[in-house]
């Protein structure tokens, strides 16, 4: 720490402590006397429009004088029904099978389909993962792949 960071911490600490003690003593003023406290408050209100309006800035009771104003009513919004056309009975009876099941019966279609679910087909070319791999350029690389997409070091 040198001598500018010292510097810096006594100003943050000493600013730190002015104002813990005065809000300390205004808390001990405003429970002995509220009266003058509130006066002294009322004052300083009075003491800050006037500054305000000296200085051309709107205050709370311009906003306030606005807000007496009657206001109008706002128009309200019907949002629009969607109807959604009804599905016959009729029209689901004409939904044909596929191209590919037309001339199979239905047992036939029920093997074909748990037959395809567990086939294993083989592809001719290579999986995303090998050509990721492969397409490294060192082995430096391919650590760094394995740190990015392996598991956290906080889990293993």
């Amino acid at each position: 720490m040198d001598i500018s960071q010292l510097i810096g911490f006594i100003i943050s600490a000493g600013a730190l402590l002015f104002l813990f003690f005065r809000q300390f003593q205004t808390a001990k003023r405003r429970r002995e006397n509220p009266e003058q406290y509130e006066q002294e408050q009322r004052r300083k209100e009075k003491h800050l429009k006037e500054l305000m309006k000296s200085l051309d800035i709107e205050t709370d009771d311009e906003e306030e004088n606005e807000r007496e104003l009657p206001l109008q009513p706002k128009p309200v919004k019907i949002p629009h029904k969607v109807i959604k056309p009804a599905l016959r009975h009729s029209a689901v009876a004409k939904v044909k099978p596929p191209i590919a099941h037309v001339g199979l019966s239905t047992h036939n279609r029920a093997a074909l389909q748990s037959a395809s679910a567990y086939k294993i087909t083989h592809r001719n070319k290579p999986s995303r993962g090998s050509l990721l791999v492969h397409g490294l350029r060192s082995p430096q690389e391919m650590i760094i792949f394995q740190a990015i997409v392996g598991t956290p070091k906080s889990l293993s």
